[in-house]
């Protein structure tokens, strides 16, 4: 079913004639049409049971001839039906849109794409405070990536920022490498097996270290948070602008967010103690980073049990979940049915809790992302690389 603009009304005359011969009473449908969806939302008679259209499901698809999810809104049901010809979404018309350039109340904000009403939807990343992404391969969550990436870019400055990036890949985050003296926190000489500096970890044993050297970073700014007396980041910062501690005692504290673009791979196929380590790592990192400023979004194409933890899931309530291959992977997401009826390209179920919305993603190449980090390191003055802190061993010998 194509759901232009001017086949509305036909569209809501097919809907009701399917509701009708599947005995569903209902009072009103109307439609909203959305990027990548048609939205019908259609009032039950007063007394019909809300299960029951969840139950006539598949014969309501069948009827109309296209796929569809089926959804609880507060005043009404919910028919989600993917268009054919979608209206495309892109990063640049996002970051144009008004709602995004007067944003300034987000500590870590994050476009997510558009709504059913095409509504800009923007997040704050560090009231979150972590993120999994995870669905089919193919379906958006490295694009999806970028677009995280390239919004905190845009607000925030390096001074203000930094990335610790795990890329088992090897070319998902290559872009960023000219980031390194700006964005990207970086593990020292030494720390590598290489004796080399690492802006962006690409091999197994490199991202497990990194993330131990982020835990030596999270206990360090514990130690000065509870020495200038204040409970989180901001407070700590702004005592320390307001002259209240002096170099001697802190320093500033920028946001580190954590991206890893395929979390599996990290535990899957390694060593038991390499894979213990990482775990560990992300659940004290998750357990603990959101009062220090930091935070973690880690992305899988295998969400399956094994993948996806109970542990995980509990230190990750925020969860963006694209189209998957069966209704067991969905609910391994987002303990829920529904991410295996959407269209895929972007097209989202976006949960911080119990509820959660479909959205379209912005589309943003590569190319294109390339490009815009290069203009934004022509703006910026060359700093002192962010380097993490060395990691000790249990002999409390350099590793």
């Amino acid at each position: 079913m194509d759901t232009t603009i001017n086949e509305l009304q036909k569209s809501i005359s097919s809907v009701a004639k399917v509701l009708t011969g599947c005995n569903l009473m209902f009072t009103d449908i109307t439609a909203v049409l959305g990027p990548s969806f048609t939205l019908f939302k259609v009032k039950p008679v007063l007394g019909t049971k809300l299960s029951a259209f969840r139950k006539m499901e598949d014969e309501i698809a069948m009827g109309l001839g296209v796929q569809l999810r089926i959804t609880t809104l507060p005043d009404s049901i919910g028919i989600e039906v993917s268009r054919k010809n979608r209206t495309p979404v892109l990063l640049h018309d996002c970051i144009g849109d008004e709602s995004w350039f007067m944003e300034q109340k987000f500590s870590l904000p994050i476009i997510l794409g558009e709504d059913v009403y095409s509504r800009l939807r923007v997040v704050d990343l560090a009231e979150l405070p972590h993120l999994l992404v995870a669905g089919a391969t193919k379906q958006g969550k490295t694009a999806f990536l970028r677009t995280l990436m390239m919004s905190l870019i845009f607000k925030k400055k390096p001074e203000d920022l930094k990335f610790v990036l795990l890329d088992p890949k090897c070319t998902e985050f290559k872009p960023l490498e000219i980031l390194k003296n700006n964005y990207l926190a970086t593990l020292p000489y030494g720390e590598s097996d290489s004796g080399e500096e690492i802006c962006i970890a690409t091999e197994i044993s490199q991202s497990e270290r990194m993330l131990s050297a982020l835990c030596v970073e999270l206990e360090k700014r514990y130690e000065l948070l509870k020495k200038a007396g204040a409970r989180e980041i901001k407070r700590y910062n702004d005592i320390l602008k307001n002259g209240k501690i002096t170099p001697d005692d802190g320093y500033y504290l920028p946001y580190i967010v954590c991206i890893c673009d395929e979390y599996a791979d990290l535990i899957l196929g390694t060593d038991k103690a390499l894979k213990k380590s990482i775990q560990a790592s992300i659940i004290r990192l998750a357990q603990k980073g959101r009062a220090v400023g930091i935070h973690m979004v880690i992305s899988t194409q295998r969400p399956c049990t094994d993948v996806i933890t109970g542990i995980i899931k509990a230190n990750f309530p925020a969860r963006a979940a694209f189209r998957v291959a069966s209704r067991v992977d969905s609910t391994v997401i987002l303990d829920d049915p529904g991410a295996e009826k959407l269209s895929g390209n972007g097209d989202m179920l976006f949960s911080m809790g119990l509820d959660y919305e479909r959205i379209q993603v912005p589309f943003y190449p590569k190319e294109e992302m390339e490009e815009e980090i290069l203009k934004e390191v022509e703006d910026l003055k060359v700093e002192t690389p962010y380097f993490l802190p060395t990691v000790m061993d249990l002999n409390n010998k350099s590793r």
